[in-house]
């Protein structure tokens, strides 16, 4: 089941995750307007008679018809990893380019007098930290940092905005997400990353392709209300992931075999050269971006596949071969 024949209204649809779901949504038939600040690059990206561009003023102003619209999706957002958590301006900014968005788009939902649906952004990082339970969407448990915080605001945000309202929400919850032309796994594939991540934190992650999916899945199955962990079936820590990743590349630099071979010492009770590249990069990222590498939740899916969602890419295997 995915959303078809609609008229859908996308903020972020630029980005990493808004680009490959606006193609999809014309590929089923949708009409899309995108809400971005530039209408040039929008054009650039979707040559489709089936696009249009709107600003957030425009929505602000009703220049738009909200009766033409029949759901709305946010992935608008800068990436979390972009700056220091240190600073409380950063975090605010971070916070402030999903929750206001959000707002404005809400806004201009509800005041149409038909049902709507709105799919927003969150993030798996709303669950506690560590290995011992595995998270699905019944779980209230809120992590006790920034990043738990900060996704608490945002669905605070979406829950506020649509109270007395004609609106189903669905907030998706990605864990790590995979794909070639943004995300993390660029990253991942820097050499010495593979002997830095060496650990058994959980790594929640899911390919883009099936997070578009969850999205217009949201959108059209009116069953969906509230969160949906955005998290591939398998759980797997990032040993296991990064083990995955360095068979399927198969070519290894030679700084990343020299690291290999430094692991397997261990001088004083720990292997120095990995302890001394994770110190460093915890001191260059600070706590909270730090803990995106270094810490991690399980977490499941029950709410959408309960509802008839099939994953096209299950485990990290099948994932890593599609994107290489």
């Amino acid at each position: 089941m995915s959303i078809a024949n609609k008229t859908v209204l996308v903020g972020g649809g630029t980005g990493f995750i808004g680009k490959e779901l606006v193609s999809v949504l014309l590929k089923n038939n949708n009409k899309v307007i995108v809400v971005s600040r530039s209408s040039n690059k929008v054009a650039d990206l979707f040559k489709s008679k089936d696009v249009k561009t709107a600003t957030w003023e425009d929505l602000e102003h009703f220049k738009l018809n909200p009766d033409d619209i029949d759901v709305g999706i946010n992935v608008t957002g800068e990436p979390i990893a972009n700056r220091s958590w240190s600073s409380e301006s950063n975090v605010r900014e971070l916070l402030e380019s999903r929750t206001i968005p959000t707002k404005k788009m809400i806004s201009f939902l509800k005041s149409s007098d038909k049902e709507k649906t709105f799919v927003g952004t969150s993030a798996v990082g709303i669950y506690p930290l560590g290995q011992n339970k595995v998270y699905n969407e019944s779980d209230q448990d809120v992590a006790n940092t920034k990043i738990g915080t900060f996704c608490k605001d945002i669905e605070d945000t979406i829950a506020d905005g649509i109270a007395s309202s004609n609106i189903r929400p669905a907030i998706i919850r990605p864990g790590i997400v995979l794909g070639k032309e943004g995300g993390v796994l660029p990253i991942f594939q820097v050499p010495f990353m593979g002997y830095v991540m060496q650990g058994q934190n959980p790594l929640p992650w899911i390919h883009i392709k099936d997070l578009v999916d969850l999205y217009t899945f949201s959108a059209e199955n009116s069953q969906i209300n509230g969160p949906v962990n955005g998290v591939a079936p398998e759980n797997i820590t990032s040993e296991e992931f990064f083990k995955i990743l360095h068979q399927e590349i198969k070519n290894r630099s030679t700084l990343d075999k020299f690291l290999q071979v430094t692991r397997q010492l261990d001088y004083f009770g720990y292997k120095p050269a990995q302890k001394l590249i994770v110190d460093s990069l915890r001191q260059v990222l600070g706590e909270e971006r730090s803990s995106l590498l270094f810490e991690g939740q399980f977490a499941e899916n029950k709410k959408a596949v309960e509802n008839g969602f099939k994953f096209k890419y299950t485990n990290a295997r099948e994932a890593i071969k599609d994107l290489l």
